[in-house]
């Protein structure tokens, strides 16, 4: 049975009709385990990881999200979400009302390695505490959220091949694939494409190919893992290709490269 508490931090906002885009409530969640959740976002909500490590699924995408991740939620997509055994979650949420700024959203579920909007968020936090707060300022400080989320988009190629490599670093977590890549940087497959090959002299797929091949060497070195597992956390869907796939790079099988290393 799961267990948490949900509450909200600030007094709810009065809005005038037809209101401009603005912050309407704060609250926070904490669970002792177990949780999990599934909702048809109403609005936009930005989920932010204080302790603990889960999982988000967003229209059957899955990211896993840890401690100093934001999950942004944005109206009409499909959303299920847990946390993982011995790592309960803890996170704040703020929602949004109002017509929102798609132009500066980026279209990604998870912002990962976005520390430069922590700021932000605990000022509206700390400001949506206080016994009363006008609507005014609570316009000012959903635009001050949004345009901190806008300043942590990579900018310089790189800035990219540097969001791209905090967003594969987590050698447990499945490794994502171009596409997925593409949609938490908020830009199309081509521009990631130009961009990453602009600053590295290689394309993505050839990076995380090796990235691919890099971690299934550490996790057949360092866990227990079965080579079907391997293979799924690799971006392998069919372990007999990533048999083959392994076996061209390094000349044997991966169990028998496995059973090497280990003497």
């Amino acid at each position: 049975m799961q267990s948490f508490e949900n509450r909200y931090l600030s007094p709810r906002i009065v809005a005038p009709p037809d209101a401009p885009f603005h912050l309407a409530e704060i609250g926070t969640t904490r669970s002792s385990g177990g949780f999990r959740w599934e909702q048809i976002a109403s609005r936009m909500a930005l989920h932010c990881i204080r302790a603990g490590e889960g999982v988000f699924v967003e229209d059957g995408v899955a990211w896993p999200a840890g401690e100093g991740d934001l999950v942004l939620f944005r109206p009409g997509r499909h959303y299920r979400y847990f946390d993982l055994t011995g790592r309960a979650w803890h996170y704040d949420f703020l929602l949004f009302a109002g017509p929102l700024p798609w132009d500066l959203l980026p279209d990604a579920a998870l912002l990962t390695g976005r520390a430069a909007l922590w700021p932000a968020i605990e000022q509206a936090r700390d400001a949506l505490r206080a016994p009363e707060i006008s609507f005014a300022k609570a316009a000012r400080l959903a635009w001050t959220v949004i345009e901190a989320m806008a300043e942590t988009l990579p900018k310089t190629e790189d800035d990219l091949v540097e969001t791209v490599r905090n967003l594969t670093s987590r050698r447990e977590a499945p490794l994502p694939t171009v596409s997925q890549i593409a949609h938490r940087l908020g830009v199309d497959r081509s521009t990631l494409y130009r961009r990453f090959r602009a600053a590295t002299g290689v394309s993505v797929k050839s990076w995380l190919d090796d990235e691919r091949m890099a971690r299934a060497e550490w996790l057949l070195k360092q866990s227990d893992g079965t080579l079907r597992e391997i293979a799924l956390i690799c971006g392998f869907r069919d372990p007999l290709y990533f048999s083959r796939a392994f076996a061209r790079r390094h000349g044997m099988p991966p169990g028998r490269w496995r059973a090497a290393q280990r003497g």
